[in-house]
């Protein structure tokens, strides 16, 4: 191999690698803003909610059956947070959580302090399917790791 080809292919396999980083890096997440309902659901639940995004901060709110309205609020780039859920009792549970993007999805992680297993790991994943918004759950036991019973996922449309 010449010393000119070698060059040429190199070029050739920079620029190949500098447009692909770029089309990742280029890549706009998705804006989950605005009001949802469920369509179709294999998930426990499914009610509707709202959506605020913007560039660094997702927040939900929902109105959820027997409780007031409810809304929790998290950075976009993995950080820790604290939410407040509602309980069946009427009262509220703090939560640890965080939400980071991988690729064009968003993942929600809450910690679960108890369960009939023990702890465990709430881990939704949020993705567009056209104008559809699409979450899978996975219950996982935070002793042994295992899911804690087969996904669940709900679709809902915007309203």
């Amino acid at each position: 191999m010449t010393v000119k080809r070698f060059c040429s292919e190199a070029a050739i396999s920079g620029c190949a690698l500098l447009v692909s980083a770029a089309l990742v890096l280029g890549q706009a997440k998705p804006d989950f803003s605005g009001k949802w309902t469920p369509i179709a659901s294999t998930a426990q639940m499914s009610d509707p909610f709202t959506v605020l995004q913007d560039a660094t901060t997702i927040t939900i709110s929902a109105q959820l059956p027997k409780s007031e309205k409810h809304s929790l609020s998290l950075k976009l780039d993995g950080s820790p947070g604290k939410v407040t859920l509602p309980a069946a009792n009427g009262t509220t549970l703090e939560r640890d959580a965080k939400a980071e993007w991988s690729g064009d999805k968003l993942v929600v992680q809450i910690e679960q302090s108890s369960g009939k297993t023990g702890p465990f790991t709430t881990k939704q994943t949020w993705s567009l399917d056209g104008e559809r918004l699409v979450i899978e759950i996975v219950n996982t036991s935070a002793t042994t790791g295992k899911p804690l019973g087969p996904p669940g996922t709900t679709t809902y449309r915007k309203q």
